[in-house]
């Protein structure tokens, strides 16, 4: 985080450019037709990543406006990007 703002209803933070190609975009590339084809256990892997994301900022009083496909990053393992990397992280 680069910076942070505060508003009566808000919190915004700044954080550096992030170089991880978004979840939407890995799923795209797995489709053909515009449908998503992943794997069942792809699929549930993806998921409990993003579910455990959200278990810990929740804990911590942390909100995600929207999740949504576009907004989760795909993370190497250095944490940096990479065209199939893994965890998932939240945008």
């Amino acid at each position: 985080v680069v910076e942070c703002f505060e508003s009566e209803s808000e919190y915004m933070l700044i954080s550096e450019k992030a170089y991880a190609p978004p979840l939407l975009d890995f799923l795209a590339q797995k489709s053909q037709d515009g449908t998503a084809k992943v794997g069942d256990r792809e699929a549930a892997e993806i998921l409990r990543q993003v579910l455990t994301a959200l278990v810990h900022c929740h804990k911590r009083g942390i909100v995600h406006g929207r999740l949504e496909p576009s907004c989760l990053l795909l993370a190497g393992p250095d944490g940096g990007g990479q065209k199939h990397g893994r965890p998932v992280q939240v945008k």
